[in-house]
């Protein structure tokens, strides 16, 4: 398991819209941001959570609408960011449900509170 931790964590997600995810160590919070844009819920409050998933896998584009297959079931890689730390792990999915692995092949343990998964494909840059 490889931890990394600093108190200002910026995690940043090359989507078409580029999404970034900043670390509050006082609250214990990532926040959202989109498009250099605090990321509002219906309420107009900034999206933050506890942890934080990045899913690698296989992406395709099926049709010129642009509409993709996304491989969910199998295994891959997974960056998971919690109180400032960075797990380096892996997730699996048999068929129902997906689960989380750190490198030991050992459950991640998640902190209580809100879990947001970004799935990208495997060439998907991230920054953090």
């Amino acid at each position: 398991m490889t931890n990394n931790s600093t108190n200002n964590l910026i995690v940043k997600i090359n989507y078409r819209e580029p999404v970034v995810w900043q670390y509050e160590k006082e609250s214990g919070f990532y926040f959202r941001w989109q498009n250099d844009k605090p990321f509002l819920d219906a309420a107009g409050n900034q999206v933050r959570v506890k942890n934080i998933v990045i899913q690698k896998t296989e992406i395709s584009i099926l049709d010129s609408l642009g509409r993709r297959f996304i491989k969910t079931i199998g295994e891959g890689e997974a960056l998971i960011f919690q109180a400032g730390n960075l797990i380096n792990g892996f997730w699996k999915n048999k068929g129902q449900k997906t689960f989380f692995y750190n490198e030991k092949n050992q459950a991640i343990e998640f902190l209580p509170g809100k879990i947001w998964i970004n799935i990208v494909s495997l060439e998907h840059e991230i920054i953090y």
